[in-house]
């Protein structure tokens, strides 16, 4: 019986059975960009059994300590995973791991329920149901479904279970919660935990944002069903499945399916996704310098653009009532500036701000000053297809 665990299963969900298949064949993909992401989950690995260890929460300059050493072992020996010795680590992507996580911790402490309290909590701990959704062994040949999560942990008195996991995405929203893997979680806790009321926290450790619910017993059933149904959907098909799934499939550039199909939305897609992967290479490799191509290069290049002067909010605010920003000024609109600040008001809004409160034709010259007075000329790179 094949073993599904939700890294493959995503492959499957996400984007097609082609990808499971290039997959499986072992063809080659390009890891770096979840580098950061392995280096932040080492890092609260460790900081988790520390805790064990100590049979209590670290303090800041003991974290710190632990963070170190992760990342000075990542990089000199990598890490070992599902029982596997992973390559070492860049040192840019393990410290960017390591202030990931330090930098959430100055955002949650510990103490208010950032991380598992709890000092037996299991970290990177492995579990598994059978086909009959019944618990065994990680590494059973029985498996049917498996995951490793980032902690697992029963609450002090013993009546609930607690799902950890760990986002390093920007993106990471509550959705996270009814994605396939998050689920696979909540199923293999209440057959791991059995009569335990099942809790899973998902966290974005960018943004500081703790996700979380408590999930019942018909739910879970249901959740279970459907994970078996996909492991017996998995079994049978390798068939391309091209279009939406294509974008940030890791083996894209590998895939002819979408050249036999007669859709143009199909091949719309199909295209964009090659594009986006191959300029996601391009960025990487013109870093030093621009690759010529006839007519032209692609690359970076140096591009004048308008932005907004440091307290935009404070100068249109002031425009707009006609009163010199004094300190008591800034005191009486606190709270009207502080949502200025918040809108990130960008060069397009200055200038639409301006036509605002100038709106005459005779008006032009007075817009212009309003603009000008708050935008500045900053130079950025700009990734491109540049024609000579």
């Amino acid at each position: 019986m094949k073993t599904w665990s939700s890294s493959s299963m995503r492959l499957f969900d996400r984007h097609c059975p082609a990808a499971l298949g290039f997959h499986e064949a072992g063809v080659p993909r390009d890891r770096e960009g979840f580098a950061t992401g392995i280096a932040a989950h080492a890092c609260l690995e460790a900081l988790v059994r520390d805790m064990r260890r100590r049979s209590r929460i670290p303090t800041p300059n003991e974290r710190s300590a632990v963070l170190d050493e992760t990342v000075a072992k990542l990089t000199s020996e990598g890490r070992v995973y599902a029982g596997e010795l992973e390559p070492p680590i860049s040192p840019s992507h393990a410290t960017a791991g390591r202030d990931i996580v330090a930098g959430y911790l100055r955002k949650k402490p510990w103490e208010e329920g950032s991380l598992p309290f709890c000092h037996d909590a299991e970290p990177e701990l492995g579990l598994a149901i059978d086909a009959q959704g019944e618990a065994v062994e990680f590494g059973s040949e029985n498996a049917r479904w498996r995951a490793i999560l980032d902690a697992v942990e029963v609450d002090i008195i013993g009546e609930a279970v607690v799902a950890w996991e760990y986002k390093t995405a920007w993106s990471t929203t509550a959705a996270e919660l009814d994605t396939i893997q998050t689920r696979g979680h909540a199923v293999l806790l209440a057959a791991n935990y059995p009569g335990l009321t099942v809790f899973r926290r998902v966290i974005n450790l960018r943004t500081g944002y703790l996700y979380d619910d408590v999930t019942d017993g018909p739910v879970i059933d249901q959740w279970r069903r459907d994970i078996l149904a996909a492991c017996d959907a998995a079994d049978k098909s390798r068939t391309p499945r091209p279009g939406a799934g294509c974008l940030g499939c890791p083996w894209i550039l590998s895939c002819e399916a979408a050249d036999y199909v007669d859709d143009p939305a199909v091949r719309y897609v199909d295209h964009r996704a090659k594009a986006d992967e191959l300029a996601r290479r391009l960025r990487v490799e013109t870093e030093e310098g621009p690759i010529p191509v006839p007519g032209g290069v692609v690359g970076y290049q140096a591009r004048d653009k308008a932005v907004p002067v440091e307290d935009v909010h404070v100068r249109l605010a002031s425009e707009w009532m006609d009163e010199v920003p004094t300190e008591a000024w800034r005191n009486r609109n606190a709270s009207w500036l502080s949502l200025l600040a918040s809108l990130n008001i960008g060069a397009t809004g200055v200038r639409s701000a301006a036509k605002t409160m100038r709106p005459g034709r005779k008006e032009v010259r007075e817009r212009t000053r309003i603009a000008e007075s708050m935008l500045r000329t900053e130079s950025t790179a700009t990734f491109g297809i540049w024609k000579e």
